[in-house]
């Protein structure tokens, strides 16, 4: 993996997206790909769908994951993937969880 330097990597300019895999298998792929790509649209950073499939099925096929997490990590000048275990699998699969934003911005 080759990590570049820029805006994503010093600022934190960039979205990540963490997918359960279930079987080796990305769970709700469509949802999480369609919300990765409004971030970045909204963010200003390029990236095709296409690319991040790709990249996500290389390296899903180049670990042997079943029932971990994919994470997706897109920046100005990157595109990686990582994984770790899935600390959610003892829950109930009725499980939800909500996020609230918080109306304070930094930095704006």
């Amino acid at each position: 993996m080759q990590l570049t330097l820029d805006a994503g990597t010093n600022f934190g300019w960039g979205a990540f997206e963490t997918i359960a895999l279930k079987d080796s298998q990305p769970q709700l792929w469509d949802f999480h790909l369609e919300r990765l790509l409004n971030t970045l649209k909204f963010l200003g950073i390029e990236q095709t769908a296409d690319k991040i499939t790709k990249v996500s099925q290389d390296y899903l096929h180049d670990h042997n994951l079943t029932n971990q997490a994919l994470k997706i990590m897109v920046t100005p000048e990157n595109l990686l993937c990582t994984h770790r275990d899935n600390p959610y699998l003892s829950l109930p699969e009725d499980t939800v969880f909500r996020l609230q934003l918080s109306p304070t911005l930094r930095n704006e």
